[in-house]
């Protein structure tokens, strides 16, 4: 790897904060420093979160995912809402695909708050909210997200390495398309 200035970074290149926060109010960054890296099908998960890794295989027949859950969130319910994200975040990270996750607070607004986490693909992703600890621990807390869309597949990526691209899995017609009807393997993707 190398190149870039060193220091946390993320998949796109942005610094990671994770490394300046106490710890034990953070435990995503703690289990990281002691839990050896897990492999996983495409991706190996950072032992530490100083690592850059790929936001996806470009040799991989599936492009990344990532997933922005917007949240707002009351002032008097700003600490129960960080312990609570935590422990969504503690869940998913256990699924085979996931890459990583981060909790930020709006530097414009005060009540926003966001979790992004990053997959190998919507597959992992899909699977992911499918298994029972998921549903049990994280998705009663996700369904208070603001009511739009969140999940992206990545189609370009930058990291200090390079660029990698992908193609969205979106068909052509996705919009015309209800319950009952299906898309054929002749409808192409929508290109990016």
């Amino acid at each position: 790897m190398g190149g870039g200035p060193p220091g946390p970074r993320t998949p796109l290149g942005w610094s990671l904060p994770c490394l300046a926060i106490d710890p034990p109010r953070f435990p995503a960054c703690a289990a990281d420093a002691r839990a050896p890296a897990r492999q996983t099908s495409v991706h190996r998960a950072p032992a530490r979160w100083t690592s850059v890794h790929p936001v996806f295989d470009s040799n991989a027949s599936a492009p990344g995912l990532v997933v922005i859950s917007r949240f707002l969130v009351p002032t008097e319910r700003a600490q129960q809402f960080a312990l609570d994200a935590r422990a969504a975040i503690a869940v998913l990270a256990e699924r085979p695909g996931f890459v990583e996750a981060d909790l930020g607070q709006s530097t414009d607004e005060e009540s926003l708050r966001v979790i992004t986490t990053r997959w190998e693909g919507i597959g992992a992703y899909r699977r992911a909210l499918s298994s029972y600890e998921v549903k049990l621990a994280a998705i009663p807390f996700l369904s208070m997200a603001i009511d739009e869309p969140s999940a992206f597949e990545i189609v370009h990526a930058r990291t200090p390495e390079g660029t990698r691209e992908g193609m969205s899995g979106l068909a052509a017609d996705a919009g015309s398309i209800g319950l009952g009807f299906a898309a054929g393997p002749d409808i192409a993707a929508v290109t990016s």
